[in-house]
C-alpha cells in the first residue's frame, strides 16, 4: 500500500513540475535564486525530469498493485487491462494533440516550441509501448 501512495505522490509532483517548471517551489528544490532568469532550455530540462519522475511513480504503482494482487491472478490481469487502457488513451491523446492545454506550461500562451512537441510525441509513444507491455506481461499471472 505504501508503494501505491508513493507512486501517486510522485505522479502528482511530476505533473505539477511539468506544468509549473518555473514556480517558487521548484526553484527552492533546485536551489535557484529568484532573481535568476531561466531560459527555455532550463525549463525544458526540468520538464524532462518531471516526466521521468511521473514514470517512476507509475512503476511504483504497478509494483504495489502486484504485491496487493499476488494471490489473485485474474484481478491482476483485469487491473493491468484497465491501467493499460488508460495509458494507451493518454498516449494517443499526447500523440494526436501535443499542443493541448493539458500538456502546456501554466501561463504559456506563445507558440509551441519544437522540442516540447517532440517531447510530448515521444512521451505518447513511450506511454503506449509501456501500457501494451504491461498488459501483455500481466497475462503470465493467468497461467501461474
Amino acid at each position: 500500500m505504501f508503494l501505491i501512495l508513493l507512486g501517486i505522490m510522485q505522479i502528482a509532483f511530476g505533473w505539477y513540475a511539468f506544468r509549473n517548471p518555473d514556480s517558487d517551489w521548484m526553484r527552492m528544490l533546485a536551489r535557484i535564486p529568484e532573481d535568476v532568469e531561466q531560459d527555455d532550455s532550463d525549463l525544458f530540462k526540468s520538464q524532462i525530469y518531471s516526466v521521468i519522475t511521473a514514470f517512476i511513480g507509475v512503476i511504483f504503482i504497478l509494483i504495489g498493485l502486484s504485491y496487493y494482487f499476488d494471490e489473485f491472478p485474474i484481478q491482476t490481469f483485469i487491473t493491468s487491462l484497465l491501467l493499460g487502457g488508460a495509458g494507451i488513451a493518454i498516449g494517443v491523446v499526447a500523440l494526436l494533440r501535443p499542443e493541448s492545454r493539458w500538456f502546456k506550461r501554466r501561463g504559456e500562451d506563445g507558440e509551441d516550441i519544437e522540442p516540447r512537441i517532440w517531447l510530448m510525441k515521444l512521451a505518447g509513444i513511450t506511454m503506449i509501448g509501456i501500457s501494451i507491455l504491461t498488459m501483455l506481461l500481466s497475462a503470465q499471472h493467468l497461467f501461474s
